[in-house]
């Protein structure tokens, strides 16, 4: 009965086809290790996996080269919306003051921005403090100004 399955068994010769592609599908370089090629094992292995970041990283760059491209062009890929900053309201009373000639009241600050009196006066006092604005008073009216400089 033994002698049966000493038959059976393969010689430490041959190699399974089938067992040396399965284990190179899993592991690079394990089936060339299975057929006892060490040289081509290490190689395989090694260079399998400098390969493939190598090929990520050109499918990477060919789609941010691509995003890129149509963020520039303006068009931005679907259903992009570029980020909404809203203005601060120093801004807000800068482009105010500019559409009005360079001066402002805390009242037409207020109606342009939708903001409280306090909250306007107190921008434009920072503002006044910083440098930004001079205070005055309109000659006809007496009404307290800032004007921008």
């Amino acid at each position: 009965m033994s002698r049966d399955l000493a038959y059976a068994l393969p010689t430490p010769t041959e190699r399974s086809p089938l067992i040396a592609g399965l284990l190179s599908a899993f592991v690079p370089g394990l089936g060339q290790a299975y057929n006892r090629q060490w040289g081509k094992a290490i190689a395989f292995h090694i260079f399998a996996f400098l390969i493939v970041p190598w090929i990520i990283s050109i499918v990477d760059a060919v789609k941010v080269a691509r995003v890129q491209l149509t963020l520039e062009s303006g068009s931005g890929p679907a259903g992009y919306l570029p980020a909404y900053v809203p203005e601060t309201l120093d801004v807000q009373l800068a482009r105010i003051a500019a559409q009005r000639g360079g001066e402002v009241t805390v009242a037409e600050g207020a109606l342009a921005t939708g903001r409280s009196f306090d909250e306007v006066e107190a921008a434009l006092d920072k503002m006044m403090h910083d440098g930004h604005v001079d205070i005055g008073n309109r000659p006809d009216t007496g009404v307290i100004v800032y004007r921008f400089l």
